[in-house]
């Protein structure tokens, strides 16, 4: 049996992911959580297989998870489930240690085969994936921001409000604010609203 934890925030999805799974003779549903900070704590006393992982978590989003699991779980195989890009995330994800970066816009018949590879020991890369890892280092503005910044920028770029931003990823206000600062210098933008629209233009939001 292959064990798999959900990490998400939204409840529909956990609740979703849950079911399928079930469905899958050779997977056991073992639980899931709803914040960053939630997870690490229980991935710290967990004997899970695979964990699935959305990178909007509160208390700190999926690439803290990704940081400090090493410290409790450097064992466990990771799946990031996202909202976002492929082409955009896939080559700091994978950089940071995840088996798989798959968006929530794939069939589920994928996901489930990459928990199988991960649980496997193997990595999946999409189309969209490899091209990021082929990418040229020297491309648009976008792909020189943090892996912070660009968390940031993608929730603003959506519409979030700032508080609300500071809120969702753990941060405090003013650095949600230096963040949207940085993040204007380096696109060259002036506001939230042409933040939107660049990652429009650059196909970085459905």
């Amino acid at each position: 049996m292959i064990r798999v934890f959900v990490a998400d925030d939204h409840a529909i999805v956990r609740d979703g992911l849950e079911r399928l799974l079930h469905i899958e003779p050779d997977f056991e549903f073992a639980g899931s959580s709803a914040s960053a900070k939630e997870t690490l704590t229980l991935a710290a006393t967990s004997s899970w297989d695979v964990l699935v992982l959305d990178l909007s978590l509160p208390g700190g989003g999926g690439f803290y998870v990704l940081e400090h699991l090493p410290t409790v779980r450097p064992d466990l195989p990771v799946v990031v489930f996202t909202m976002h890009n492929e082409y955009e995330f896939a080559q700091r994800v994978l950089s940071a240690g995840a088996f798989a970066c798959l968006s929530k816009t794939r069939p589920i018949d994928e996901l489930i085969a990459a928990v199988r590879e991960a649980h496997a020991g193997r990595r999946t890369v999409t189309s969209e994936a490899a091209q990021a890892l082929l990418a040229s280092p020297d491309g648009a503005p976008h792909t020189r921001l943090t892996d912070r910044e660009l968390q940031v920028f993608m929730l603003l770029a959506s519409g979030m409000r700032p508080s609300d931003v500071a809120a969702k990823l753990g941060l405090s206000k003013q650095t949600v604010s230096t963040h949207a600062r940085r993040i204007r210098d380096k696109l060259a933008v002036e506001s939230q609203a042409e933040m939107a629209r660049y990652a429009m233009r650059h196909g970085l939001l459905e």
